[in-house]
């Protein structure tokens, strides 16, 4: 995963630590919004340092989250710290992320994309039984996923 990038519509930032985190979410937030990092809104303005602190590092309890990610919004900017450091910060009006044109915004739009996917493989032959691993670099957590056919099925 790169350490960093920048679109017109996203930054991503990788930090090096835990101790990394406020600066570097500075420094993404300046950088969508076209100005110095000295000019922004601290952070800790809007989250407590120490609880992101004790959730990512886990130095006042000894203990961290194993995977998650915490979203807040910033100087206009919609900001998502991934488990892993990886800091990504969208324009606050982006608006949702859409699948196939159709947006997921609700567990049933997930459902129903998901349902229309499973759907479409079938009456194309494709085999979707079977546990699918879902991974890649895009920040996104890594998940699994187990698709088995249900015996009160009624297509023959």
């Amino acid at each position: 995963m790169s350490d960093s990038s920048t679109t017109a519509d996203r930054v991503r930032r990788q930090a090096s630590s835990v101790d990394q985190l406020m600066p570097t979410i500075t420094r993404a937030v300046a950088d969508l919004n076209g100005r110095d990092p000295s000019g922004t809104v601290a952070p800790s303005e809007r989250i407590d340092p120490v609880a992101l602190e004790t959730l990512f590092g886990g130095s006042a309890t000894g203990k961290s989250i194993d995977e998650g990610y915490l979203v807040f919004t910033m100087e206009g900017c919609l900001v998502v710290v991934h488990r892993d450091g990886l800091v990504e910060v969208v324009p606050r009006d982006h608006g949702p992320i859409t699948f196939s044109g159709a947006e997921l915004v609700t567990t049933e739009d997930f459902r129903s994309s998901l349902r229309r996917l499973v759907h479409a493989a079938y009456q194309n032959a494709v085999d979707v039984e079977g546990s699918w691993p879902l991974r890649d670099d895009s920040g996104v957590p890594d998940y699994e996923t187990e698709i088995t056919r249900l015996a009160s099925s009624r297509v023959r």
